[in-house]
């Protein structure tokens, strides 16, 4: 198999959905880890259920990871894998087109030969009655991270965890940068996995992301740890990876850290008037001098 579906388990609402779109994938060659992040909500009858014909790896973890940072309980899941060339994070409350997986072998040929190491899919959102409430993502075939990144920041894309399949490889070299909530943390790694580089898009099958009011994607809490999240995202791209990004993109992320620092009384753990010389020029460096005075 080059394929593992590794689903970091903890709620039960959307759990069907998930595990019937795996059963029903017109290619089963795949395998699935399933890792109990200590889940007061026991999956094993749905498992049962859905799984009973076709061979699966669950583990049920003594403690849980995910309330403290999510991307350690993915990385724990992960490491449960036995060498499958690549890796699928799939959400415990997203499911899938019925032709994901024949797709991806349909097109993986054409990724191997371009040396590519993420395959993104077509996503739509799904709300807590199971209605869609988007639009369908669509890109170009091959496509820029860091396009794909900047069209989210106007609102012309999406991305979440799920709808990605990424190389063992570049996972391995990178991991998941730990961030609050792992807010950005998925961001950082498409960016990191292909070098800031391209990935391979895929048209013609979907994945469907739940996002509501009881999960971290859809709820309106916790503001201030997902904006702490996004400012340590932008101050990584400003002190290691700010060639690979416009200075106008730069001077929109740099004005968006100092505002939401600001907001959430953050610290601002940058030099902001270098930084604002740098992508803007004179007028906003006078401007963020301006401001710091009369906020002293």
């Amino acid at each position: 198999m080059k394929l593992a579906i590794v689903i970091p388990y903890y709620k039960k609402q959307f759990f069907a959905q998930t595990l019937d779109s795996l059963k029903k994938q017109t290619n089963q060659r795949f395998n699935i880890y399933i890792g109990n992040d200590a889940s007061p909500e026991d999956p094993k009858d749905l498992i049962q259920e859905y799984l009973s014909d076709r061979q699966f790896e669950y583990f049920e973890y003594p403690t849980n990871l995910g309330s403290k940072n999510l991307v350690e309980q993915w990385e724990r899941v992960i490491d449960e894998t036995k060498g499958e060339e690549w890796i699928m994070i799939l959400g415990d409350d997203d499911y899938l087109s019925d032709n994901v997986i024949e797709s991806f072998y349909s097109h993986l040929k054409e990724v191997d030969s371009l040396n590519i190491n993420l395959i993104k899919y077509a996503q739509q959102l799904v709300d807590d009655n199971n209605k869609f409430y988007s639009y369908r993502t669509s890109h170009p075939k091959i496509y820029s991270t860091v396009k794909c990144y900047i069209d989210r920041t106007y609102g012309r894309s999406r991305n979440s965890i799920s709808e990605n399949i990424f190389r063992y490889t570049a996972y391995k070299k990178y991991k998941f940068k730990k961030y609050p909530l792992a807010w950005p943390s998925d961001d950082m790694a498409w960016l990191q996995f292909t070098d800031f580089g391209n990935f391979y898009f895929i048209e013609e099958a979907t994945f469907y992301i739940h996002s509501g009011n009881y999960n971290i994607s859809g709820k309106n809490d916790k503001q201030d740890i997902k904006g702490y999240g996004a400012c340590l995202f932008y101050k990584d791209i400003f002190l290691n990876y700010e060639k690979h990004f416009p200075k106008k993109e730069l001077f929109k992320f740099l004005r968006f850290y100092e505002n939401t620092s600001k907001k959430y009384n953050l610290p601002i753990e940058i030099n902001l008037n270098k930084y604002y010389l740098k992508y803007g020029g004179i007028l906003p460096w006078l401007l963020s001098i301006r401001r710091k005075l009369l906020n002293n």
